[in-house]
């Protein structure tokens, strides 16, 4: 898209993200009232479908980009992300921030393997065929995914009764706005090297062999920073 100007090309990445934490109200409601196992497929259909038909995008052709990748893309991770984590909790009661810090590290293995098969593939059979041999890569660990998740606990609807949140104290804690203000500080800041860390390494002279593999670099690091605070927190949680 050589036609669009950076903005235009940031709002595809920026409106994705937000559709995926958006989504979480819905995705969450779904997973409390029992229909994690459909909430967990209709996501992983509509994400291996959107990235089947990013790969039919025409050269310049904003809208084919931006209704798959960040309408239709952030909804599905919308609909897998919070069940995914939140069916975490039920099955593990003493470790259960480390448990979460390895699930989501799967993110960081995947942002090893696809940047470099993008840039392999896409050099080699083009940018159709590369973002399909992604999307048939995810569609067989979605499949995977669907088969092995399990919910233990009963839904809302069968669990005793229990009385309405106070949305006015959670609003009005001090911990949680705490723990609110600290997460927008970090998504302010999280995703703009992943976005550009290889083209700033590009533009600044670094060598291309290391530039290439910089956010494969930067995915691996974040491992070690998605697990070993997981298993101090569990030990602090514990005094």
């Amino acid at each position: 898209m050589t036609n669009k100007t950076s903005s235009e090309i940031a709002w595809i990445g920026s409106t994705q993200l937000c559709l995926q934490f958006l989504m979480g109200l819905v995705s969450g409601k779904l997973f409390d009232e029992g229909y994690f196992y459909v909430t967990i497929a209709l996501g992983s259909i509509l994400y291996a479908f959107c990235l089947f038909m990013l790969s039919l995008a025409k050269e310049n052709q904003y809208y084919q980009v931006f209704l798959p990748q960040a309408i239709g893309l952030g909804i599905a991770l919308g609909l897998l992300f919070l069940p995914s984590i939140g069916v975490i909790s039920h099955h593990f009661a003493k470790r259960r921030s480390l448990a979460m810090g390895i699930v989501v590290s799967g993110s960081s293995c995947g942002g090893i393997v696809f940047p470099i098969m993008l840039n392999k593939t896409f050099e080699r059979y083009g940018f159709a065929w590369g973002v399909r041999s992604s999307a048939f890569v995810v569609l067989g660990c979605l499949i995977v995914a669907n088969l092995l998740m399990r919910t233990r606990l009963p839904p809302k609807s069968k669990r005793p009764p229990t009385p309405p949140p106070d949305f006015k104290a959670i609003m009005t804690d001090s911990t949680y706005i705490a723990a609110i203000a600290g997460a927008f500080l970090v998504m302010m800041g999280l995703f703009l090297p992943i976005f550009y860390i290889q083209l700033f390494a590009v533009v600044h002279g670094i060598d291309e062999t290391l530039a290439f593999y910089s956010l494969a670099i930067l995915n691996a690091a974040s491992i070690f920073g998605r697990t070993i605070p997981n298993f101090v927190a569990d030990y602090g949680s514990r005094d």
